[in-house]
């Protein structure tokens, strides 16, 4: 016979354990919400279909274009977005997260075709149909990727053709051609070295033109980052080899979100929201402070430096109903390295002698608008002001530890860039002519300003050199674009540019011819013309008599033609093929001839009055897979010859020319918990690539493996993710260069930096 009074005590105790399990076997769910935009003219695209694949979710853009979908389970997802009249889209490996809502910006072009074809891509990006050759780097999809260290300059080292010059930098070279000869952009508008301790990694110890430790810019705050290599459209220039342009994203406008990392390398915070949710008004801050000094009490090698660097950055964007959306974005840090001079019984290297402090500012401050011009017209434009300085201060010792020389060097850079543009969508209705699809006209304004003073003192003997002075540049352009066919496409612009300080003009058009071999492949042939001042400091170069020597100096001009095969597959597989070519002219170099401007410009002292030319020839191969099922990989190569000759036709290689480069990532994602709530990734990435050339010899080639561990789990409106990221796992100490060193008196070889670990935990609420 049952026991009926045990009852009372038994049921509450199944009631419990059942409302627990409850709880447990809830999906922890996000907010997935957007906007879908047509790419010229940024209208709207209302009633557009948006879909979770193989799932239930489904909704349509209102009259603005936004959509949202609630209660979405956290995982990875891929969206088709379809609206009549454009192009189909499939955005794969869209990200759902506890802790904060995935808010996209999705672009559609209009369908010129009767086809319903699909474009696969990662995520939204900002891109017309046809454009040069680039490479979009998604920050969300590269924490995955290890030794990154969350630096958008590190990420474009997976490009085909690109290497870093130094694993203590993160300067780029492209193709074998100097990191000098690349741009930098942020929000569109060109800015100076956005970089910390721009000294890192270079021979001289002294500020390098276009690289440095960690970029200033935390990968947090960006949306998207687009590498240009070799040919570009018009608003890009005074880069002879590429650009780096990035973009930040727009602060959370319906919710307040906040993010803390603490590493080994420092501390990263933060935040976003609402000034107004019914006016949209949204700001995004981030603040980083670093002391990488703490890999060095661990024990790991970084040239026995104490460096430090902070930075503040931030973009508030305040959309208005008449008047179009403006954006006030801004950036700013500071970083130092210290090396305190050894005892004479431990002197190995010249450095060792001395007592050196670098210390580095950068700031850029800017003002971004664009509003519709009705349907079809898109005007925008962009102001940066954007500045830095670095300074350094050298004392040497003799044996007896008595000071016997002192060097100061001083040098700021400073950029005032405007560039307005207005972008329009041309032709009517389908049956009339596609001749032309669309079009853009723009202006450029800009002025550089440097003065840089190099003061040197031995015993009672000083030098001085001196560069000041500043110059204007105009920069009209335009550009045009349609259809020759249904499989033929092009596009054609030019742009002109004029100097005020030498008074040089350069003229430089640019070209691209698509052929859509099918659905999801075309063929292009692309060219551009391009020109560059590179190191603005050498053209305001003055002699003791204060009179300029170098303001004859015409622009350095490269002509670049490539030639590529491009698919896209269903498994999320892509695969890309460039055959290029880039030609140099007016290339200057040293009265001795050892140097060109393509060359490591810190060495390039004396600029002889001859010309000489250079090219780059070669191959890049690209095949790739984002996650699918967990898995993604990468797999790239490019050959080339970078060379180049002086007046006598005596050629030369520039010091870059490694002559082949290549990289292999391999990573696996996989989803725990009975909430698909916890993810575990590893990726391991190889990098193989010739050595880098000085005094005519050619160092041995350079090998380094990379590993990244993280586990991410979602809990109810927060996430956490802890992180093992390891560069140079193996601990190989490749081979740098060779440099004559005054102490020894002999040359000697520099190695690069062994392992590199960093452990960071990171919080998102």
């Amino acid at each position: 016979m049952a026991n009926f009074k045990k009852i009372p005590f038994i049921l509450p105790f199944i009631l419990f354990i059942s409302f627990i399990s409850s709880i447990k076997a809830q999906e922890i769910t996000q907010i997935l919400r957007g906007r879908v935009i047509e790419a010229v003219s940024k209208a709207p695209i209302s009633d557009a279909a948006i879909t979770i694949n193989n799932t239930k979710f489904s909704t349509s853009a209102n009259t603005e274009g936004v959509f949202q979908m609630e209660q979405i389970p956290v995982g990875r997802y891929r969206l088709t977005i379809s609206s009549v009249g454009f192009q189909p889209l499939i955005l794969t490996d869209i990200l759902v997260e506890s802790g904060k809502e995935t808010v996209l910006e999705i672009v559609l072009n209009t369908s010129t075709t009767a086809l319903d074809t699909f474009v696969y891509v990662a995520q939204s990006s900002d891109r017309s149909a046809i454009n040069f050759p680039s490479v979009s780097l998604i920050e969300k999809l590269r924490f995955q990727y290890p030794a990154t260290f969350a630096d958008p300059a590190r990420y474009a080292s997976f490009a085909a053709g690109v290497a870093t010059d130094n694993d203590q930098a993160n300067n780029l070279s492209i193709r074998g051609i100097s990191p000098n000869a690349m741009q930098w952009y942020l929000q569109g508008a060109e800015i100076v070295n956005p970089n910390h301790l721009s000294n890192a990694g270079t021979l001289s110890d002294k500020a390098s033109a276009n690289g440095g430790g960690v970029m200033i810019l935390s990968a947090q705050l960006l949306e998207n980052t687009t590498l240009f290599q070799g040919a570009m459209p018009p608003q890009y220039g005074n880069a002879l080899a590429g650009a780096l342009d990035m973009r930040l994203r727009k602060g959370n406008d319906s919710r307040r979100q906040n993010t803390v990392q603490l590493s080994l390398i420092g501390l990263d915070a933060a935040t976003e929201g609402y000034f107004n949710k019914e006016k949209k008004a949204s700001y995004l801050i981030n603040y980083r402070y670093a002391t990488i000094g703490l890999l060095s009490k661990l024990g790991v090698p970084l040239g026995d430096e104490d460096i430090n660097y902070q930075d503040l950055s931030f973009n508030l964007n305040f959309p208005t109903q008449k008047m179009g959306e403006f954006s006030i974005f801004g950036v700013g840090g500071m970083s130092e390295n210290i090396f305190k001079a050894k005892k004479p019984g431990e002197w190995i290297a010249d450095k060792d002698s001395q007592d050196i402090s670098f210390k580095g500012r950068m700031g850029v401050l800017g003002l971004r608008h664009q509003v519709s011009l009705g349907k079809k017209m898109l005007w925008q434009s962009v102001f940066a002001a954007s500045a830095l300085d670095d300074s350094r201060d050298a004392i040497g010792y003799n044996r007896l530890e008595q000071p016997i020389r002192v060097e100061t060097i001083d040098n700021t850079h400073a950029k005032y860039f405007f560039k307005t543009e207005i972008n329009s969508k041309l032709g009517g209705k389908p049956e009339q002519s596609r001749a032309f699809t669309e079009g853009s006209i723009g202006l450029i304004v800009k002025e550089e300003v440097v003065s840089n003073n190099t003061i040197s003192k031995i015993f009672s003997n000083t030098s001085a050199r001196l560069a000041d002075g500043n110059g204007i540049w105009l920069i009209p352009y335009a550009q045009l674009g349609g259809e020759l066919s249904d499989k033929w496409h092009y596009k054609i612009g030019v742009r002109g540019v004029y100097f005020s300080f030498n008074e040089k003009f350069s003229l430089e058009p640019s070209a691209i011819l698509n052929y859509q071999t099918s659905e999801n492949s075309f063929v292009q042939l692309n060219y551009s013309r391009q020109s560059q001042l590179i190191q603005p400091a050498l053209y305001f170069a003055k002699n003791s008599n204060r009179v300029y020597i170098n303001r004859n100096l015409d622009f350095v001009k490269s002509d670049n033609i490539g030639l590529s095969f491009n698919k896209n597959f269903k498994n999320n597989i892509r695969i890309n093929a460039e055959a290029f070519y880039q030609t140099y002219s007016n290339v200057y170099y040293n009265s001795d001839n050892s140097t060109s401007l393509l060359d490591d410009l810190n060495s390039l002292t004396a600029i002889s009055n001859s010309l000489g030319t250079a090219q780059s020839i070669g191959l890049a191969l690209n095949t790739s897979q984002n996650l699918s099922n967990g898995l993604f990989w990468q797999l790239n190569a490019a050959i080339f010859d970078a060379l180049w000759k002086d007046k006598n036709d005596v050629e030369r290689n520039l010091t870059y020319n490694s002559r082949y480069t290549s990289n292999a990532l391999l990573g696996k994602e996989w989803t725990r918990g009975s909430r698909r709530n916890k993810f575990f990734g590893i990726s391991g990435r190889a990098v193989l690539r010739g050595g880098f050339w000085q005094n005519g010899v050619q160092v041995k080639d350079y090998f380094r493996t990379d590993l990244n561990v993280y586990f991410k789990r979602n809990r109810k409106n927060w996430q956490s993710t802890i992180q093992l990221d390891i560069q140079n796992v193996t601990n190989r100490e490749n081979e740098w260069t060779t440099v004559f060193d005054r102490l020894q008196g002999r040359t000697i070889a520099k190695k690069q930096l062994g392992l590199i670990p960093n452990v960071a935990y990171k919080v998102e609420f």
